[in-house]
């Protein structure tokens, strides 16, 4: 839900002007008013999409939601600034507020939480920058969220966008904090292969609740609401990949877990916003097409293509992954191609999007393209202006390699083109079919196993178990064989019936019949 800003601080925006040498300029920072403001701020994001003139362009659609990408966060605010007589808006900024832990150093495993300040979304018109405008939303949104109890704010952007971070730690005197790798991998036309030793689980949201909560206890921004994310409708499942040894002796009522699994949470971004790559030369269009033609011809080949990407799509993104034992790396890439089928088989999904923790052991397990896949960089100011001796930003070295990424924060996506940047009750959001798969209790579900995969994930068991065109002409062919066969046999079975033979030539003759005289 929406939080209403308060009069008073209505009337202290309405009072912010530009420095003393540009006082007839007026700048007035407000919070946005749908009804009012939706088709400036949409014509807006149009000017300030990615990329440079005469280059690839990211164009994002927020499906004429512009407040979509902190809808779903409890605590949430927009703000926009109004230039000169006309109140034209040039300017706007997104905020939210979350409590979640900053790690853990002590001996017991016993979370710490704080609340934070997440800032996302600024833009400022190409037309009134070096105005001071961009500080001024960054510093409106700050005082928001000191008023609201956050003790920390902290933004996230490309680590190659210096203007960005010029902003932040120049100009806001936020620090350098923690620098994620954002993974990203291509969902092919092909389907990616899952080994027949390991079953994919299903985990009940109580389960994966009580799971990650034990999981991520000394983790850095996991978030305390970890139970709204996995009853959220966008949320479409935690699976879990275990060797299927080991499948029956694992107990998910006892909560202990299995000798080694990964885990990993999909949540669905393209029902929040699309991307669509634009300006792309003929060439490399023909190219990216013909990769993804070749791969859909040709599937056993398992062509690395392109997906259509200059088209509005959207992505998964891949959340609260960890995996555990000597098989994590094996089962880790298992989970990851369950993931990548899921996303063949939804025709809006082009890409899958993961972001780790740079020492996260997980992170070499995820598979991913490397030009696709960039370096983000975490900015991090204390708000309380109070003295404490003990300051998360301070204390640069982290007591965790690994980060938890809240899905709600859907991060931007970047190409190699432009470099800018997936219930309580079983079933979350729109109504599925119910699982055919086998049960494990009333919190896991059997979703894949060495005989296919089931219908939740929308996959067609058969065309998953004969792959390829090759292996469904060779079944095709023994088939025609056979029955082939089977007529030639009923015929030369009613042939001599009724009398008659084929001789070696081909040629059809009686055979006498013989008859036994009777006694």
């Amino acid at each position: 839900m929406s939080l209403k800003i308060s009069a008073e601080n209505l009337a202290a925006y309405d009072n912010y002007h530009l420095p003393e040498d540009n006082k007839k300029t007026l700048v007035i920072v407000r919070q946005y008013d749908e009804e009012r403001d939706k088709l400036a701020v949409e014509e807006l994001e149009g000017q300030c999409d990615f990329g440079q003139r005469g280059q690839p362009s990211l164009f994002t659609d927020l499906m004429g939601d512009p407040i979509s990408r902190i809808r779903n966060l409890p605590l949430h605010v927009m703000l926009v600034a109004e230039y000169g007589e006309d109140r034209e808006i040039v300017g706007i900024i997104r905020g939210c507020i979350k409590t979640v832990t900053r790690g853990n150093k002590g001996s017991i495993p016993c979370p710490v939480y704080v609340k934070v300040a997440y800032i996302l979304g600024l833009r400022v018109s190409s037309h009134h920058r070096r105005l001071g405008i961009g500080t001024k939303l960054v510093e409106k949104l700050e005082e928001w969220s000191r008023n609201n109890g956050a003790k920390y704010a902290y933004m996230a952007t490309d680590s190659n966008n210096q203007a960005s971070i010029k902003l932040f730690t120049s100009k806001c005197n936020y620090e350098k904090f923690r620098t994620p790798s954002v993974l990203v991998q291509p969902v092919h036309a092909h389907y990616k292969p899952i080994a027949s030793d390991i079953a994919i689980v299903r985990v009940s949201p109580q389960l994966s609740e009580s799971f990650y909560r034990r999981i991520f206890t000394n983790s850095e921004f996991f978030p305390k609401d970890i139970n709204h994310i996995l009853d959220n409708k966008l949320n479409f499942g935690t699976f879990m990949a275990v060797p299927k040894k080991t499948l029956l002796k694992w107990d998910p009522k006892s909560g202990s877990f299995p000798p080694t699994f990964a885990i990993l949470s999909i949540w669905n971004t393209k029902d929040v916003y699309k991307l669509q790559v634009r300006g792309v030369s003929s060439l490399k269009y023909a190219c990216c097409l013909g990769t993804r033609a070749l791969d859909s011809w040709m599937p056993w080949l398992r062509v690395p293509s392109i997906p259509n990407i200059f088209k509005t799509f959207g992505f998964y993104l891949l959340y609260g992954i960890h995996m555990e034992g000597k098989e994590g790396p094996r089962l880790m890439k298992s989970i990851c191609n369950f993931a990548h089928n899921m996303g063949r088989n939804d025709r809006d999904c082009r890409l899958l999007v993961s972001e780790v923790g740079l020492d996260d052991p997980v992170r070499e397990a995820i598979p991913r393209w490397n030009k696709f896949s960039w370096g983000d960089l975490w900015c991090m100011k204390k708000l309380d202006v109070s003295e404490s001796p003990d300051n998360w930003v301070e204390s640069r070295a982290s007591s965790s390699s690994v980060i938890f990424v809240d899905p709600r924060n859907i991060p931007v996506i970047y190409t190699q083109y432009t470099r800018m940047y997936i219930t309580g009750k079983w079933n979350s959001g729109p109504a599925r079919k119910p699982s055919s798969g086998a049960d494990l209790g009333a919190h896991c579900r059997i979703v894949h196993n060495s005989i296919g995969i089931n219908s939740t994930t929308r996959i067609n068991s058969r065309r998953h178990q004969w792959r390829t065109w090759a292996a469904s002409f060779i079944q095709s062919a023994w088939r025609r064989h056979m029955r082939r066969k089977i007529a030639e046999l009923r015929h030369n079975e009613e042939m001599e019936e009724d009398g008659f033979k084929e001789n070696d030539d081909g040629e059809t003759e009686l055979t006498p019949m013989l008859h036994k005289a009777p006694e």
